[in-house]
């Protein structure tokens, strides 16, 4: 029978009539609606022996055979038996081709809403203006075209109704449903409540940080009428696994809800995932002598974007993956402390994220946080063009910024950035190699951040360097506008390249070598312009008498000059209270507390003294020599002094001011040395007297001696 020949077998009356047939006109079109509960689609294979198999590829609503996970409202593709019971795969290629704004702008568009074509949930966000506005359409629209497009929200319950009473089986509704509710039921569909498990105990409450939740009863739809619903059971999330649990109504959510009797909630989720993708790998397919498969490499998704041919600076722009939250009209406390936009969560995992990219991109960038790739300091001029770096170009390996107010008194000035970063810095061209280079922690106020030209402007407030200035294996401490100040080296010694200030003890377990100076407590010295401030003490060499090549204590005292120095030998433990100098220099005089010893002699300048004084009494003496080389002495008793004790030789004479008693001399004694003049004449001074073993001479005027004769007794 051929086709222009079916009319003859079919009546009118028959085509697109209830139980007749489609109608097609002369270009094959159906000249009516087909309405069919059941569409099938399938492929048809006829083997060699005459027999037909189906292959089943498309369902337009599951059947009797389709699994129960499907769903009642699902279109299925592929995945269906055939009939000798093997499973039929089927792919789908979607081609389209974008060409405005809404779901005319996406080639794919998913919606999951309970709105139609007709809502906004219906329509894709896609330069979302209408066209028909004109210019402001085209003003504010960004004009794109989408791929694949995906609209979710928190779609509403398909019934709400109020409760009359519960038990084990299911619930007794407080109205009727309408036809148009009941249409939208399924079996398997959520049932949720209002009634929480009182047994639960909720950390996460409104009180403390948790996210809010109500551990309030839920089930899934076994089957219904207008009045009742029917579940294979009620149970609360995190609460008892057991059968005939029946719902409390005097216990009603209050966190969430605020509803004042009893509710249910059908066809509603209790969360919204975008996109879930879940993925198996079993190695027992892959590995061993049987294998039924070789797969062993797996990528959740790749997006391979290649550009070519864009010839001009900044005209391409390229973003991958975009998250954009915003939370109007929200408590500013109404985002739990556990959101994220990006999670990796994987025990086993090597790498959590990874990124390959130009020596100088960023890994990362954010308002505060900057990871640079793996490159080096570069210069850039202002068009972009790169040469080799210079002293103190640097590259940013992490940076982070917290921006803080400024004000004066109540007026606000404004903001500044603080950054902590690390860099890569050049710190000489000695080598042409990595022992130029420096990586240093900076902290900066104010300086701008470049992916290329690493931290510029702004003030570096302190930063600690390893490997600086071309010193391998040292690390520095470096103050402001990176002044270096503290370095250890890489042997372990330690050099203060300025004035080092200890406010506490310092132990130095080995040598400490002091480069300039020594200073103690405020006293300072300027070696440009050779003064000294402040008070206390500085330990010089060969500086204040440049040349001499001697060590130099100096006490700073800005009164009058009045200090000196006082030299102790303690003991352990000794009060400082009761200890007493061993010597005290200072401008009033030199003061001996023990005995002093001079193994090579004491030298005294002309005309100057060497003091004597009772620490009792306050009275003493002085000894000098003049010009001459005699030796002086005079007292400080206004009625003279005497000598004591007195066993030596005196050359010459002993020049005494005032008069000489002999019981006054020591032993009663007097004891010179037996000499004789000359003559007569010998030079002499009038009082002048010399013994020999004959005479006693004395000289009666200058140059005149006489003399009397000594005879036994």
């Amino acid at each position: 029978m051929s086709c222009a020949n079916a009319e003859d077998y079919i009546t009118k009356s028959q085509i697109n009539s209830a139980n007749g047939v489609a109608g097609l006109n002369a270009n094959k079109q159906v000249t009516a609606d087909v309405n069919n509960a059941q569409v099938k689609i399938s492929n048809q294979y006829q083997s060699a022996n005459g027999s037909i198999i189906n292959r089943p590829l498309v369902k337009l609503t599951p059947d009797n055979q389709s699994a129960f996970t499907l769903g009642k409202e699902m279109v299925q593709i592929g995945g269906d038996y055939d009939t000798n019971g093997k499973m039929v795969p089927m792919s789908l290629s979607v081609f389209g081709r974008p060409y405005g704004n809404y779901n005319a702008g996406c080639t794919l568009c998913i919606f999951s809403s309970a709105s139609g074509m007709g809502g906004g949930g219906g329509q894709a966000a896609i330069s979302g203006i209408d066209y028909r506005a004109g210019a402001p359409a085209v003003a504010k629209g960004d004009r794109a075209m989408v791929g694949f497009y995906q609209y979710i929200e928190n779609m509403p319950a398909r019934v709400v109704a109020p409760v009359a009473s519960f038990d084990a089986s299911g619930v007794t509704l407080g109205r009727a449903m309408t036809d148009e509710e009941m249409s939208q039921l399924h079996d398997g569909m959520y049932i949720s409540t209002n009634v929480i498990d009182p047994t639960i105990k909720d950390t996460n409450n409104a009180h403390k940080a948790g996210l809010l939740h109500a551990h309030t009863y839920w089930g899934y739809i076994k089957s219904w009428d207008a009045t009742h619903i029917k579940v294979y059971a009620w149970a609360a999330s995190g609460g008892s696994t057991a059968s005939g649990q029946v719902p409390n109504v005097s216990y009603l959510d209050d966190q969430l809800s605020t509803y004042k009797e009893p509710m249910v909630f059908v066809g509603v989720s209790n969360g919204v995932l975008a996109e879930n993708t879940f993925m198996t790998a079993d190695g027992s397919s892959v590995l061993g002598d049987n294998a039924t498969s070789v797969s062993n490499t797996y990528a959740r998704e790749e997006l391979d974007f290649r550009a070519q041919n864009w010839t001009k600076p900044n005209s391409l722009l390229y973003q991958g993956w975009v998250n954009s939250f915003t939370c109007d009209n929200c408590d500013k406390n109404a985002v739990n402390e556990d959101s994220f936009a990006y999670l990796v969560n994987g025990g086993y995992l090597p790498v959590g994220y990874k990124a390959l990219l130009d020596a100088h991109a960023l890994e990362f960038q954010g308002y505060s946080t900057m990871i640079g790739s793996n490159g080096s300091p570069i210069t850039v001029d202002d068009q972009g063009n790169i040469g080799k770096p210079i002293i103190n170009s640097n590259h940013i390996m992490s940076s982070f910024e917290s921006e803080v107010d400024a004000f004066s008194g109540d007026k606000y000035l404004g903001k500044h950035a603080l950054h902590m970063s690390t860099i890569v810095n050049r710190d000489s061209t000695q080598a042409n190699d990595w022992q130029d280079y420096s990586i240093r922690l900076v902290m900066d106020v104010d300086s701008q951040r470049n992916r290329r030209k690493g931290l510029t402007g702004g003030s570096r407030m302190g930063s600690i360097a390893f490997n600086y200035n071309h010193s391998q294996g040292n690390v520095c401490l470096l103050g402001y506008n990176d002044t270096r100040g503290l370095c250890q080296e890489s042997d372990g010694s330690v050099n203060f390249a300025q004035l080092a200030q200890f406010n506490n003890k310092v132990n130095f377990n080995d040598t400490a070598r002091i480069g300039k100076s020594l200073l103690f407590s405020s006293a300072d010295y300027n070696f440009d312009t050779k003064y000294f401030s402040g008070q206390g003490s500085v330990f010089l060499w060969n500086t204040v008498n440049a040349g001499r090549a001697r060590s130099e204590l100096i006490n700073v005292d800005p009164v009058n000059g009045n200090g000196g120095f006082d030299f102790y030998d303690v003991n352990s433990f000794a009060s400082a209270k009761t200890s007493v100098p061993m010597l005290t220099l200072s401008p009033s005089g030199t003061v001996f507390n023990l005995q002093p010893k001079f193994n090579a002699g004491l030298s005294i300048a002309i005309g100057e003294d060497i003091w004597f004084q009772s620490n009792k009494t306050g009275a003493g003496f002085t000894i000098s020599g003049d010009e001459n080389g005699d030796m002086n002495f005079s007292t400080q008793m206004s009625n003279g002094a005497n000598i004591r004790k007195v066993n030596g030789f005196y050359g010459k004479t002993a020049t005494l001011t005032n008069s000489v008693s002999a019981p006054k001399i020591i032993g009663q004694q007097f004891h010179a040395q037996l000499s004789t003049p000359s003559s007569s004449s010998e030079a002499c001074s009038a009082g002048d007297f010399k013994d020999d073993a004959n005479y006693h001479y004395v000289c009666v005027a200058n140059n005149k001696w006489k003399r009397v004769a000594l005879s036994d007794f």
